[in-house]
């Protein structure tokens, strides 16, 4: 089974610098055409950035982590989402809002 990286919508493509290099070690698959960094190596870095911010700043509502990582709703939901299902973060609904936390 081959895999298949999609590339970034424009709207988050404008964001990189134009010397914006691949991240060593991950590699940048896409398919024929695509340009941009690929949405996996994007969402890996999301959720590093979510990581950095919940060591620093403990635990978080979701709505705050999307507005102060300045990355759109979707990649933070992703990056939130692979980050609890790999057992590193939890989530937990309060209300209407969602706490993110370290495990």
């Amino acid at each position: 089974m081959r895999a298949v990286w999609l590339p970034l919508v424009e709207d988050e493509r404008k964001r990189l610098p134009d010397n914006a290099a691949p991240v060593q070690g991950v590699p940048a698959i896409a398919e024929e055409g695509a340009r941009g960094p690929s949405l996996m190596t994007s969402l890996g870095l999301v959720e590093g950035e979510v990581l950095t911010y919940l060591e620093e700043h403990g635990a978080t509502l979701l709505r705050e982590l999307i507005r102060k990582l300045g990355r759109s709703t979707a990649m933070v939901m992703m990056g939130v989402g692979a980050l609890i299902r790999e057992g590193l973060v939890e989530g937990s609904q309060q209300d209407v809002n969602v706490m993110v936390s370290l495990r």
